[in-house]
Parts: structure tokens; C-alpha cells; sequence
């Protein structure tokens, strides 16, 4: 499974004044213009006694993978640049692998004695001594994840409603509705697009209810692997069972390959008895003009397999099932009656991440805004990396 990383550099330089024993700064992506600037999460830097502590943590769906740090009492020139004034962050003074995604602190004495060559007494590493008053600048670089199919990734992307329309499958078909189209809201004259618009394969998570063909629908989305509402958890026996139908809706490529039931292959009708068999402890329904060929062995195939999966949470690059609870809803003009729920649809989402810097800065005014981005320092590079003073307290 390939995974896209977010890149965030944070460079947090605070400014304190003497006596104060901490700030805290915004952690900035996508920075390199004031319009696109968003906050994902703080860098704090501390005094704690004879210890500086340095913390950082995110927000809103973004996660920490790698960290890397440099202070310096010598600003600009104590922190590691290219040439042209860009920061070199492989060549920052202390990195650690990131246990909790969400925060990482450092630990640093003020006081660090020289490292001298056991033989030879030259010197290794200067250390440092950071008094009471000193201005340190202090650079703070992560890598962090956003995106996927995280709770709070997708309420940032997923519409409150969408209009839903399917096509009944064909023989030919790769899934039971071989066309799920969606499209916008019913609220509002021009709605945005959504992330769900457009045509999809699509499954039926409940043969007790219906859907018309080619019929307009409203339809709900909800996230399969999240919290789901009792609309519909209420329709099926076993819907504990739905990381395994996640796990499934991950590998119908198996379609149309040789299952282990005497050369068989899969059919899309397989795959739709599975999910029915797994969201109702094992049942297995009859045959119908929309299913097309199944068979017990291969269904029971697929069940197994599924059923070794049942912590099985989608990841970036996998897909999670979007359901969408439909209805008939008089609200929307393109509909008639009042609200009666149909036949949830499930249909696949690509859990994507995004890749983006990041910085940690404090907003101007009250620093030099080189670059126009609503923060600074600025480095002298042409990236648009910043940093910011830190005086270091009274203990």
C-alpha cells in the first residue's frame, strides 16, 4: 500500500520576554501565501529549570511521523543553511523517532559540557551554555500526515447530502449496481461540487429494502468504518461485521479470478451475497434478476477471508465505504412525498493523503513579514521558512 506523507517543516522560534517561562506558536501549512495559510498545530517551547523543553503537537487530523530540532545561540548563522539561506534540516542537532503521532517532546539541558576526542583532545561537539536573558533560536522541523480517512479528514470533505441515482447491474457488470451516480446537494441553487460527485460502482447493504432504477434519491453519506446511526446499524443482525465488509469492499478485483471452489471465478454476485451473508449473521439470499450467478462455495470463501480481517481499518490508499442512507424527501424540488428510507448503498472512497510544508511561526504584525504570508521571520532563502527569537527565562 503506498503512502503519501505530508510534509510539514516547522521552524518555531519564539520570542519571550524576560521572566516569561513559555510561548506558544502556530504551526502553519501551506504558508507561502496569507490566502492559503492554515493552522495544524503548536510548537511550545518551555523552561523548565535548568532544561529547555520544546513540544510539538497537532490537530485536526494531522499527525506527527518524523521531528527534527536545532537551537542555537548564534542566529542566523548556528543553524545549519544551504548557500543561498535555506535551512538543511537533515542537519539538525537532535531527532527522535515519534511515538505518539499527535505530540513529541524534547528535552534539552541549558548547559552542555564540550565533547573532546578521548586521544588527540580535539573538540567533537562545543556544547553550549544558555544564560538566563540569552536570545536562542530555536528550529523546529516534522514531517506530519494529513488526509486519509480520518474522522476529522473527512468532515472536511464530506457533504451533509448528495443526490443519488442507480443503474441496476447487467451480467457484465463489475459490482450489483453497475452505476451509482451522484451528484449535487438538493439544498441551495449553485452548490459546490463534493468529493463524492460523479459515477461510481455501488453494492446493496440491505435486500429487505428497495431502490428503484434510474430513480433520483436523497442520499446521506456516512463513513463505514466510523460511528454509523442507528437508521441504520437497525437494519442489519451483525453490523459489529463492518470492518470486514471494509476489508472486502478492498478487494473485489478478485471479480472474474479463480476462486479455490473447483476453478471457479468470482462473480460480482458473490461479492454481494458475502455482504449480505456478513451484515446478516451468515444468510444467504436467493437468486434474483439483478444478482446474477453466485455460488455457496465461493461465497463462503469470501466470508472466511473477510472474517480474519475484523480490526481492519483503511489507511491511506485504501478504500473505505461510503453508505449513503437514501430517501424519498419532499424537501428536495426533484422529489415527491415525505421522508421514507430506501436501500442503503454502499459505495468505495480512496482515502488519500495530501503532502504540504509547513512552518511554525508567530503572525505578523510585530515581526517582519517578508514574504506576505501573515508570519516571519522569514529566512534569507527563497523557501519561505521563518524563525523567531527565543530569550530564555528566569528559571
Amino acid at each position: 500500500m503506498k503512502k503519501t506523507i505530508l510534509i510539514a517543516c516547522i521552524v518555531a522560534l519564539v520570542a519571550l520576554t524576560p521572566g516569561a517561562k513559555a510561548e506558544i506558536v502556530d504551526l502553519v501549512a501551506d504558508g507561502g501565501d496569507a490566502a492559503t495559510a492554515t493552522v495544524v498545530g503548536t510548537v511550545e517551547i518551555t523552561r523548565d529549570g535548568d532544561n529547555l523543553v520544546v513540544t510539538y503537537s497537532t490537530f485536526g487530523g494531522w499527525t506527527l511521523t518524523e521531528t527534527h530540532l536545532h537551537v542555537s545561540d548564534d542566529c542566523l548563522d548556528g543553524i545549519p543553511q544551504t548557500g543561498a539561506g535555506n535551512p538543511k534540516i537533515g542537519q539538525f542537532q537532535y531527532s527522535d523517532p515519534v511515538g505518539d503521532p499527535l505530540t513529541q517532546t524534547y528535552v534539552i539541558p541549558l548547559v552542555v559540557p564540550p565533547v573532546l576526542h578521548p586521544k588527540n583532545g580535539k573538540v567533537l561537539d562545543p556544547g553550549h551554555t544558555w544564560s538566563e536573558s540569552e536570545t536562542l533560536c530555536v528550529a523546529a522541523h516534522a514531517v506530519v500526515e494529513l488526509g486519509g480517512c480520518s474522522e476529522e479528514a473527512l468532515a472536511l470533505v464530506l457533504p451533509t447530502d448528495v443526490l443519488v441515482r442507480v443503474i441496476y447491474a447487467d451480467l457484465e457488470s463489475p459490482a450489483y449496481f453497475q452505476e451509482v451516480t451522484i451528484q449535487f446537494p438538493c439544498d441551495g441553487d449553485t452548490p459546490d461540487p463534493t468529493i463524492l460527485d460523479g459515477i461510481h460502482e455501488g453494492w446493496c447493504l440491505d435486500p429487505d429494502t428497495g431502490i428503484t432504477n434510474d430513480q433520483r434519491y436523497l442520499g446521506v453519506p456516512y463513513a463505514s468504518h466510523l460511528a454509523l446511526p442507528t437508521s441504520l446499524t437497525d437494519l442489519w443482525q451483525t453490523p459489529e461485521n463492518m470492518p470486514m465488509v471494509n476489508w472486502l469492499l478492498n478487494h473485489t478485483d478478485l471479480i472474474g479470478t479463480v476462486s479455490g471452489c473447483e476453478g471457479e471465478n468470482y462473480t460480482f454476485g458473490d461479492f454481494q451475497q458475502a455482504f449480505w451473508a456478513l451484515l446478516e449473521d451468515g444468510e444467504i439470499e436467493g437468486p434474483s434478476f439483478v444478482l446474477g450467478p453466485f455460488d455457496e462455495c465461493r461465497i463462503l470463501e469470501l466470508v472466511t477471508m473477510a472474517l480474519e480481517h475484523g480490526d481492519f481499518v483503511p489507511d491511506c490508499g485504501d478504500y473505505t465505504g461510503i453508505i449513503l442512507d437514501t430517501y424519498y424527501v419532499g424537501l428536495c424540488p426533484l422529489l415527491d412525498g415525505g421522508p421514507f428510507q430506501r436501500q442503503p448503498v454502499l459505495i468505495p472512497l480512496l482515502c488519500q493523503c495530501f503532502d504540504e510544508t509547513a512552518w511554525g511561526a508567530l503572525p505578523a504584525p510585530g515581526v517582519p513579514d517578508l514574504d506576505g504570508n501573515g508570519y516571519g521571520l522569514d529566512f534569507l532563502g527563497s523557501n519561505w521558512a521563518m524563525y523567531i527569537n527565543f530569550i530564555v527565562p528566569a528559571p
